[in-house]
């Protein structure tokens, strides 16, 4: 799987602060009581507790660790297999463009023929030459040899 933004795959490396915050101890103040008999009713509770407690902060560092690997990835922007780009190219033809060998008719007939080399398996390009009259060169199509003879 290829990404549009791999540098924002670096954000995966805050896994590491996050899985040290989760497991570091927290100090608990110490709880002074007048009574023995209170104290054990409380350490009876914190007992029955304590896996329930457990298993909330593994669920929390879980959770926290499955949003950073969602954004990460989601701001990486994974390029799939998907169906393709339809790229429509208008080039303006018209008498203050110049001649094919030289000016700025010449520069967008270079872009057309970069834009041919670039061209993925499933992108589609066709060509509209904008002159006094609107006319297709080229219907969308794969082939980018095609793209090449068309400009």
């Amino acid at each position: 799987m290829s990404f549009e933004a791999p540098l924002f795959l670096a954000l995966l490396g805050l896994a590491l602060p996050v899985v040290v915050a989760f497991l570091v101890k927290r100090r608990h103040p110490t709880l002074v009581v007048p009574s023995t008999l209170r104290w054990r009713m409380l350490s009876v509770a914190r007992h029955r507790s304590r896996r329930l407690r457990n298993l909330r902060r593994w669920l929390a560092l879980a959770a926290c660790l499955g949003a950073l690997a969602a954004l990460a990835l989601a701001s990486a922007r994974p390029l799939g297999e998907g169906a393709g780009e339809t790229l429509y190219v208008v080039v303006d033809v018209s008498p203050s463009m110049g001649d094919a060998q030289r000016g700025p008719l010449s520069d967008a007939i270079a872009r057309v023929r970069g834009i041919a080399s670039s061209m993925g398996a499933r992108d589609r390009v066709a060509l509209i030459a904008a002159g006094p009259t609107p006319e297709r060169l080229l219907a969308p199509t794969r082939d980018a040899a095609q793209v090449r003879a068309a400009a």
